[in-house]
């Protein structure tokens, strides 16, 4: 028996109605006080379909998102995975996983190789298990720090 079913998200082809209540599915699967909300979430499926790549688990009796992940591009070459989520009561189930390897699978389709995440060390072991290792050139993400004017 299939639990969920995984497809790349065009959300070009949505009305956006059929926009807002993914945003909104998706934003079911994010725990409580996420930073990530459905405004959030609506303003990246408005992105263009060459920055923007969102893969969706949908349950396979009741196609409620059970988890996703979107990763934003250059339109060429680089990819950096923005979000994956999957719903609480859905973890450890290989769902997270499944969205992982078609959110690369579907990059690689587009020619994008170079995909890369930024990844807190509490989430470090998934994607390990994912297949995501440190990158080889000892790159570092930085941040840009605004002048708030404030001292520290």
């Amino acid at each position: 028996m299939r639990r969920a079913r995984v497809d790349v998200v065009r959300a070009n082809a949505l009305t956006s109605r059929e926009r807002e209540a993914l945003s909104r599915a998706m934003a079911t699967c994010e725990d409580l006080g996420s930073i990530v909300d459905e405004r959030a979430l609506t303003r990246a499926l408005e992105a263009p379909e060459r920055q923007i790549v969102f893969v969706c688990a949908r349950g396979a009796s009741d196609g409620e998102v059970r988890a996703y992940a979107y990763a934003a591009s250059d339109g060429a070459m680089v990819a950096t995975i923005e979000r994956v989520c999957v719903r609480e009561s859905d973890r450890g189930k290989g769902l997270g996983r499944a969205v992982m390897r078609a959110l690369g699978e579907e990059l690689g389709r587009r020619g994008i190789y170079d995909v890369g995440a930024r990844v807190p060390s509490e989430t470090r072991g998934f994607f390990e298990r994912a297949n995501y290792d440190d990158d080889e050139t000892g790159a570092v993400l930085m941040r840009f720090e605004r002048d708030l004017g404030v001292k520290m």
